[in-house]
């Protein structure tokens, strides 16, 4: 009998760390934003984009990345709220 209690303590412990961890890993909010539309977390790219410079430098931004090997071209885009326009190429 004395055997069992570290045992059974240990294994509580890792089942408790399992399900934190487990459950750590999506807050509420996201959880319910990708429920409600029904796609699931991991059917989500995630969609890189690289900074070529100021979009005034890359009339043709599009055409310009498709050319350096973006098969997914580019646009112009802000990297932040307050930013000039970039021209931001697509890798995936």
């Amino acid at each position: 009998m004395a055997n069992l209690v570290p045992k059974a303590f240990f294994l509580l412990l890792f089942l408790s760390i399992v399900l934190l961890l487990i459950s750590s890993g999506q807050s509420d909010g996201e959880h319910h934003m990708l429920q409600d539309h029904g796609v699931k977390k991991s059917t989500i790219p995630p969609e890189w984009k690289i900074v070529q410079g100021p979009c005034s430098k890359f009339p043709e931004c599009n055409q310009y990345c498709l050319s350096m090997g973006f098969p997914l071209g580019g646009s112009c885009g802000r990297t932040a709220p307050q930013s000039v326009l970039y021209c931001l190429c697509k890798s995936h």
